[in-house]
This record gives structure tokens, C-alpha cells and sequence, in this order.
């Protein structure tokens, strides 16, 4: 990040003149321009600061990338290049999808995809499908976020991108995992896993979905491999707080999977935590909506495992548990139930039932 705002002081001081750049490799392989169109000045302004807009997104900087993604946008419109446009539209429609603006991310990217499909098909092409294809998933267009991730998955393959492939194929495991399709969530998780090791880099760019990788390899059967991505993610976060996010889902889901339910809702409410600090709704409403489900499932278990206690103990136990929470309740008496009820799956009904029959008694030999 540092850099870029270093790289960017230097463009300023070079004036707005349209002249041509002498950097060469890495502005052309980023945006995808052959090197036979020279890129301006203005034009690798805009990519710089697109790759600021990235850094930020990984240091959970959203309201700062927006702004770095915006400009970069409104340089590469400025710079006439088309190449630098597709580039700079990626950047800004992530960051839009971060922070909810979702009609104006679909409604950026389908007008840039017109453009996009004039050039031959380069990285910022494949990119830019997946921004499509996640946008598409973010208002629930479940089959148009297919075909599109699809489509990037094959332009990845032709280009040989091997690394950006994950992104896409973990998409793709999202995709099927909200549909319920898990025998195919599971297919496109073994793949990700299987080319993210291979990758043998700590981190891969706007890999930011791999919970639902989790929760396919855990429905299919492959605990084991399940666990070791997880750790695997833990132990090369570094500093990235944005990647933290989806690492405590993955272990939340872990701990969901084990019977552990206080440490997953543990590793959910620092997850929304983080989410609220960087300015991240979508992400805060899907972690919230696992938090309530797994504090539902919670208390159903708690409410299963209370027995049914006949009698009221002499000691001052009962007092005591009335004013916990009804959850904690139910466990500290069911942890002493040996003690007050002998049959501790009694039906409720049935209890009713006897008390009625016991007031009918004597109802009938006070009459008698």
C-alpha cells in the first residue's frame, strides 16, 4: 500500500500531459494491453491507483478503496483506454459489492461487459466475469451467476491461469451451497483446495469465500480435509483483517460440526464485529443470520436435554437456577438431574394427564 501512494505522488508530479509511459510489463500484463499500444501516464495513474483500492480491500479500508476505485475509474475514462477502463471497473464494482450497492455494481459491469467483449479475452476479462458472476449471486440470480462463473472458469483455463482459478471455483462452490446443490458444491471444493496448495502462496487475490468450501467438504464426508484447509488459512492470514472474516466462519462451521456451539457463536460474534468495523452489511447480514441459527439450534438442544423435574429440591439449587438465562438453566439442571428426577424423558403430556386424573380423584371423594 505504501508503494502505490509513493508511485502515486510520482504521477502527479508528472503532469497531466498525454504522453506516453515508459513502464512497459507490468502496467500491459495488468490491464491486459498489448504492448504494442502504449499506455499514457494517466492511463498507469489509473492502474495504480486501482491496486491501491485492492490493498485497501485487503486491509478492510472499504470506504478508502471506494475512493481509490472511483478514481481510478474516472483516470482510465480520461486515458481513453479500454483496457485501463475493464481494469479499474473490477476494482470499484468489489468495492461496491462490499458495501451493499449492488444495482449499481450489476449495472457498472454489464455496461463495461459490452466493451470488454470487444477486446481479446486477457485476466482483466476473466476478473471482470467473476465480479459479474458474484454480483449476480448477490441479488440472487442464482442461474446467471452460474453460466457466468462458468464462462470465467473456461477463460481461466485457456489463458492457463492457475492461481486465479480458485476465486472462480470457489464461487462456484458458493453458488451450488446456496442452492443446495452439495454434491456439486463438493466436486468444485475438492478442486479449490486441491489448486490452492499447489498455488504454494499464502494468500490468493479476492479469495474471500472459502467457508462454503468448508461446508461442502464437511457434508461430503471429508472432515479431515475440512480441518486442514481451515488451519491452513489461520496460519497464513498475517495482517489481512479482511480474510479473518471468512476464517472465523470456516471455524465457526467447524465448531458447529464437533457439537461445540458456544465456541462457534463465539467465533460468529467476533466475525460481525469485524465485519461492522470495516463496513461490510452483506457480510454482516449473512454472519448474523448464521449467528441466529446457531443460537436457535442451540437452545433446541438445551430445551431436548432438560428433564422434567418432579419435585421441588429442599436445597436452594432450584432459586438458583431460575435466575440464569433459560439455556444455562437447562444445563446446570440437567447436569444434576441424577438427583431430582429419576425418569428424566418423561413426557409433558403425560404429566398433565396424571395431574388431571388426580384432581378428578378427588374431586369424586369430596362428592362422595
Amino acid at each position: 500500500m505504501h508503494c502505490a501512494q509513493a508511485s502515486l505522488a510520482l504521477y502527479a508530479a508528472s503532469g497531466n500531459e498525454p504522453t506516453a509511459s515508459g513502464e512497459l510489463s507490468l502496467p500491459s500484463f495488468l490491464s491486459g494491453a498489448p504492448l504494442t499500444q502504449p499506455l499514457t501516464h494517466r492511463a498507469t495513474e489509473a492502474l495504480c491507483w486501482a491496486l491501491l483500492a485492492l490493498a485497501q480491500v485487503y486491509a478492510g479500508q472499504v470506504l478508502g478503496s471506494m475512493r481509490s476505485s472511483r478514481r481510478a475509474l474516472a483516470l482510465a475514462q480520461e486515458s481513453k483506454s479500454a483496457w485501463v477502463q475493464v481494469s479499474s471497473t473490477t476494482y470499484l464494482a468489489y468495492g461496491l459489492l462490499d458495501v451493499g450497492a449492488y444495482e449499481e455494481a450489476l449495472e457498472l459491469i454489464q455496461h463495461t461487459m459490452a466493451l470488454a467483449r470487444t477486446l481479446p479475452p486477457t485476466i482483466s476479462f476473466q476478473s471482470l466475469l467473476r465480479a459479474l458472476g458474484r454480483t449476480y449471486q448477490a441479488v440472487q440470480q442464482w442461474e446467471e451467476a452460474r453460466s457466468t462463473l462458468e464462462e470465467a472458469l473456461a477463460v481461466a483455463e485457456t489463458l492457463d491461469l492457475r492461481r486465479i482459478r480458485v476465486p472462480t471455483l470457489s464461487q462456484l462452490c458458493m453458488n451450488c451451497a446456496l442452492t443446495g446443490e452439495w454434491e456439486q458444491a463438493y466436486h468444485y471444493a475438492v478442486k479449490a483446495t486441491a489448486l490452492r496448495k499447489s498455488s504454494d502462496v499464502a494468500l490468493i487475490y479476492l479469495d474471500l469465500y472459502p467457508q462454503y468450501e468448508t461446508e461442502a467438504l464437511l457434508r461430503g464426508g471429508d472432515e479431515h480435509q475440512a480441518k486442514e484447509e481451515v488451519q491452513r488459512l489461520g496460519e497464513r492470514l498475517g495482517r489481512y483483517r479482511r480474510f479473518r472474516i471468512p476464517y472465523l466462519q470456516s471455524e465457526a462451521l467447524l465448531s458447529a460440526w464437533d457439537g461445540e456451539s458456544e465456541q462457534a457463536i463465539g467465533h460468529l460474534h467476533e466475525a460481525a464485529g469485524l465485519a461492522a468495523d470495516q463496513g461490510l452489511p452483506g457480510e454482516r447480514w449473512q454472519i448474523q443470520a448464521a449467528l441466529g441459527g446457531c443460537m436457535r439450534q442451540r437452545a433446541i438442544q438445551c430445551k431436548r436435554a432438560r428433564p422434567l423435574v418432579r419435585q421441588r429440591p429442599s436445597s436452594g439449587g432450584w432459586q438458583k437456577a431460575s435466575r440464569m438465562r433459560p439455556c444455562v438453566r437447562a444445563f446446570w439442571l440437567g447436569h444434576r438431574s441424577s438427583r431430582y428426577c429419576s425418569k428424566p424423558n418423561v413426557s409433558p403430556t403425560r404429566s398433565r394427564k396424571t395431574r388431571r386424573s388426580r384432581a378428578g380423584l378427588e374431586a369424586s371423594g369430596t362428592a362422595g
